[in-house]
């Protein structure tokens, strides 16, 4: 599986200086690749994002979560923790 250039990334609820919480939770977890993603990082995001639905409707383990993410180079503690940081800095 290749790694993810964390330039060919766009991870949801951060954009540049904005945060902001998206529609679905499912997307919280979601990565998307840029429009100059090799065919490969597009398919390793589509492997990501389908564990991130796993991992909400208790498909999979957190720890197989974590996995598949450190298996195509994205850091599994800094990607959860990226998460709950969007979440615990909103004004509800």
């Amino acid at each position: 599986m290749p790694n993810l250039d964390s330039k060919t990334l766009w991870l949801p609820g951060m954009d540049e200086s904005m945060i902001f919480l998206p529609e679905e939770i499912e997307d919280l977890l979601c990565i998307l690749p840029t429009s100059d993603a090799t065919e490969n990082e597009q398919d390793a995001a589509l492997l990501v994002n389908k564990s991130s639905c796993e991992l909400l409707t208790n498909q999979i383990e957190v720890d197989t979560y974590m996995d598949v993410l450190d298996s195509v180079g994205i850091d599994p503690r800094f990607h959860m923790r990226r998460a709950l940081w969007v979440v615990a800095n909103l004004d509800l």
